[in-house]
């Protein structure tokens, strides 16, 4: 019995041996794989990081590199993509982008197949470009790399999707456009004085009916004199009155005596104007077409 209890105590040793030695093999097999993924990611980053380095180092004394690469003026981009096809679309797709009707420059940095890596990051954030992961994953440690570097990895499939993307990026930086929003309009009926003392400069008023919209006293609005079509003064609004009281706001139909600032001529039939300027977003009026024929133009 003895035997037979010994026996069965030393299978079960040797069993739990066993086990152990399986569990060993699985971690220490687990370590190996991690450690070759981040073998594989080094030397990707390495490679893209030199041939980055490489590009800039041959181009850096050149007038046109530093013209080129200007982030004021132009969008760098940078490129990771799934196939050589990938990257011949949409190398195509964004040099019809027309920012250089604007004066703007869409700009690769450079293209390649493969995962984007931290030396894509790197040259991203130094060059402000916009990384592109285009049909393929981010590996996670880049992606914690990249927010730790507060920069965006984008990631997209579809082409004309990035373009509208890089289209965008232009639009933000261009100017915005002035335009003027007519809100009220008066015909002149008479003129009459105002204000006359010794020392002080004569003030005359236009005495008018509001034809349509609202006049108004606001900070945010001139007065446009206008006589015959054409355009004389541009000017805040000095005083407006309805009767003899002194009013901020006058409504269509209603009389008001108006006085544009700096200004003291005016004759019946003339016109005054009220108007908001607004400055708004310049919009690149262009889609892309695999063959992208549109006619480009600034739009309001």
């Amino acid at each position: 019995i003895d035997n037979e209890k010994r026996a069965q105590e030393v299978i079960a040793y040797r069993k739990h041996l066993l086990s152990k030695e399986g569990q060993d093999e699985l971690i220490q097999a687990r370590i190996m794989a991690e450690k070759e993924q981040k073998n594989q990611l080094l030397a990707a980053a390495r490679e893209g990081f030199e041939e980055v380095q490489q590009y800039i180092e041959e181009h850096k004394q050149s007038k046109h590199f530093i013209e080129e690469h200007d982030t004021e003026k132009t969008i760098n981009v940078i490129i990771k993509a799934d196939v050589p096809g990938s990257i011949e679309g949409l190398e195509s797709a964004i040099a019809e982008i027309p920012a250089e009707n604007y004066g703007f420059k869409v700009c690769v940095m450079y293209a390649k197949i493969g995962l984007i890596s931290e030396a894509d990051v790197d040259a991203a954030k130094s060059s402000g470009a916009y990384l592109l992961s285009f049909n393929q994953k981010v590996p996670h440690p880049v992606q914690v790399y990249a927010r730790q570097e507060c920069l965006e990895i984008q990631r997209s499939d579809i082409i004309y999707s990035v373009v509208d993307e890089l289209v965008a990026l232009v639009e933000e930086r261009l100017p915005k456009t002035e335009k003027h929003v007519t809100v009220g309009r008066a015909a002149v009926q008479t003129s009459f004085v105002l204000f006359k003392h010794k020392k002080k400069k004569r003030k005359t008023v236009a005495g008018c009916v509001v034809e349509n919209g609202t006049v108004s006293r606001s900070a945010k609005v001139l007065g446009r004199l206008i006589r015959d079509g054409e355009t004389l003064f541009v000017g805040p609004i000095d005083s407006l009155q309805h009767h003899k009281d002194s009013v901020n706001e006058v409504k269509k139909g209603q009389e008001c005596g108006i006085r544009i600032a700096d200004w003291d001529e005016y004759k019946p039939e003339d016109v005054i104007e009220i108007f908001e300027t607004h400055f708004v977003k310049t919009e690149i009026n262009w889609k892309y077409t695999k063959n992208a024929t549109e006619n480009v133009q600034e739009k309001e």
